[in-house]
């Protein structure tokens, strides 16, 4: 079984921006007379022309905003860095911002994620006697008379017997009980 082939969506600014990287990358290619590379910039192009309309999602969020920002940033500093690939400095800057976005990226994801716990409900063991349940249940102070009504309920009805008889559950497990 061979390997599944993975499907990214894009939005239109990364599509035009990487389309503009790959003619100008395609167009230096045919001034150096590179065939390889012609042909791969030829078909990458090739297959951005004919991908797939999608369809439309809500506005990026500020965060998702500002990412896209500094990635498109970067593929102009690298458009830039292919007209003229010996600039020393220019190369620099843009590994040193690649860099940047890559560790704070790592940053965000090393901060511990809070989560607010909105729904606290009571365990009770299986053992504990429904009266017991119940005199917790009144000495509770952060639910509602309804919501302690609701949980003694449920434990009530989770405890009540399923009524089968020995004679019954033998019968559908398939077991002759043993006559006196």
């Amino acid at each position: 079984m061979g390997n599944k082939m993975k499907h990214f969506s894009i939005d239109e600014d990364t599509m035009n921006a990487l389309m503009e990287l790959i003619s100008d990358a395609y167009v230096e290619a045919c001034n150096i007379q590179d065939k390889g590379s012609i042909q791969f910039y030829a078909y990458l192009l090739g297959e951005l022309e004919n991908a797939k309309y999608v369809g439309e999602s809500k506005p990026l969020s500020k965060d998702e905003e500002i990412r896209m920002k500094k990635l498109e940033r970067y593929l102009r500093m690298l458009q830039r860095g292919l007209n003229d690939p010996k600039n020393e400095e220019e190369n620099n800057k843009r590994r040193k911002f690649a860099r940047d976005i890559l560790d704070n990226e790592k940053k965000k994801k090393e901060e511990p994620e809070v989560v607010e716990v909105t729904d606290v409900k009571p365990y009770f063991s299986e053992t504990m006697k429904l009266t017991h349940i119940e005199s917790i249940l009144q000495k509770m102070t952060n639910i509602s008379e309804y919501e302690k009504y609701k949980i003694y309920c449920s434990e009530r009805d989770r405890r009540k017997d399923t009524g089968q008889s020995l004679d019954e559950m033998c019968k559908e497990i398939g077991i002759k009980r043993a006559k006196k």
